[in-house]
């Protein structure tokens, strides 16, 4: 008796403490149907309000570092501090979804893509920002169909555009007489020209065989199937993906010898260094480098050739921004959001950070054009024309780099790999969202 006595004294002197330690009412929790909070009222959106806001950003050296310089800019000029925090991809994806699953909600604006499509439902829908904003105006014709959406609504707003290609020696194609591959068939003809008329220390072909995530991206351009049957499930056709798998395999046989083995950075190296005629990689990695004579031997040689248009699709790298539902001040992350994305901002985070533009008009400024050449991204425009993000989660994914990278290096053979990829992804259920996205380019879906 004496416990409870004085327990439910402690409880009566903390309620006693509680209402007279603040005058402001408890907050409460919005139903389902509510407005999202923040969402915009009619006219203008509204000025900045929040006083901090945390965004997250890959830690790439471009991305995350336009986001710290904008960050100055921002509160100079809205007066919020704005915390950006950068982690590698996987770490990123992980910490997005943990921060919306477990209700921390400690993050304003997420940077991501489709692979977080199982927790797209807890974004905010921008169709209204955008409407009264007039944002997208200049984007490159069609991008922001290739942007996320859930329900129909834009969730995401695109920004440091990419698309998987095939970089080369201009000069050498040239010089050789090779024409740029316009079919799989021909690609492997390019690479076999290549490989009798290159001297031995250059190899035909390099890749980040290292780099286990960026084998699916060879996969998604070479396979030709479906991803989801007819039921609605996860399945891949076995016997064009045991193809898909043959044919990057026998692309890696134009490789140096520690193909399997080479980091991102070295296999870009191997092209910077001109120790590789070809390379299949993100063109916006080399941008940089690929323009400096300090750090490449191939200043004015190469350039970016259209992806053969007979197998899958080039994988979109198209970054976007999300602003969760549950924050408080959605009006500050717009603000945040839309100014990162801007054209005004778009040729400064290209020349300064080789943050690849979502803008027509920065690749055909005078500033891009005396840095890169005449027509340099026409081979990239086409492949972002044609590419599109994986149409699964990102578990999917992992399943099909984990196995297909498990072929490459002799584990298992193609059909094996196939077989098992089918086996795998039987445990993942296809959600609504997934749908949703796959359902936009009708190659991913069993007719």
């Amino acid at each position: 008796m004496k416990r409870i006595s004085w327990l439910a004294l402690l409880v009566c002197i903390m309620m006693i403490v509680t209402s007279c330690g603040t005058s402001n009412p408890p907050a409460q929790t919005p139903s389902s149907d509510a407005p999202v909070s923040g969402a915009p009222a009619e006219g203008e959106t509204p000025a900045p309000s929040a006083e901090k806001m945390t965004v997250t950003y890959m830690q790439s050296g471009i991305n995350d570092e336009a986001a710290k310089a904008l960050a100055a800019k921002f509160k100079e000029e809205h007066g919020v501090e704005v915390e950006v925090v950068a982690f590698p991809w996987d770490v990123l994806r992980q910490n997005n979804t943990t921060d919306i699953l477990s209700g921390n909600h400690q993050y304003s604006v997420m940077s991501g893509g489709a692979y977080l499509v199982d927790i797209f439902s807890h974004m905010t829908p921008l169709t209204s920002y955008i409407e009264k904003d007039g944002f997208g105006e200049g984007l490159i014709p069609g991008l922001m169909d290739k942007t996320n959406y859930y329900e129909g609504e834009v969730i995401g707003i695109p920004y440091n555009l990419d698309a998987y290609g095939i970089v080369y020696r201009k000069d050498l194609f040239e010089e050789y007489g090779i024409a740029l591959p316009t079919t799989w068939a021909e690609f492997y003809d390019c690479l076999e020209q290549l490989k009798a008329k290159l001297p031995p220390e250059i190899a035909p072909y390099a890749f980040a065989g290292g780099a286990p995530e960026q084998v699916g991206n060879l996969f998604l351009a070479r396979y030709a199937g479906y991803y989801i049957n007819s039921d609605g499930n996860y399945e891949i056709e076995e016997e064009k993906a045991a193809k898909a798998i043959e044919d990057i395999i026998k692309t890696y046989s134009y490789g140096p010898n520690n193909i399997s083995s080479l980091s991102i950075d070295q296999a870009n190296a191997l092209f910077l260094q001109g120790n590789a005629a070809m390379t299949e990689c993100w063109p916006s990695f080399l941008y940089g480098a690929a323009t400096d004579p300090s750090q490449s031997s191939v200043v004015g040689k190469w350039g970016i050739a259209p992806y053969p248009t007979d197998g899958g699709v080039p994988f979109l790298s198209c970054w976007n921004m999300f602003i969760p539902k549950e924050i408080e001040d959605t009006d500050t992350a717009w603000q945040w959001v839309k100014e990162f994305a801007s054209e005004e901002n778009a040729l400064d985070f290209f020349l300064d950070y080789n943050m690849a533009p979502i803008y027509s008009s920065v690749y055909t400024s005078p500033e891009v054009v005396e840095k890169f050449g005449e027509g340099a991204f026409d081979g990239h425009m086409q492949n972002v024309a044609n590419a599109f993000d994986f149409p699964m989660s990102g578990e999917g994914q992992d399943i099909i780099c984990r196995i297909v990278g498990d072929a490459l290096v002799g584990k298992i053979t193609s059909a094996q790999a196939a077989a098992q990829i089918n086996q795998n992804l039987s445990s993942l259920t296809v959600t609504p969202q997934v749908l949703e996205l796959a359902a936009r380019d009708p190659r991913f879906i069993q007719k």
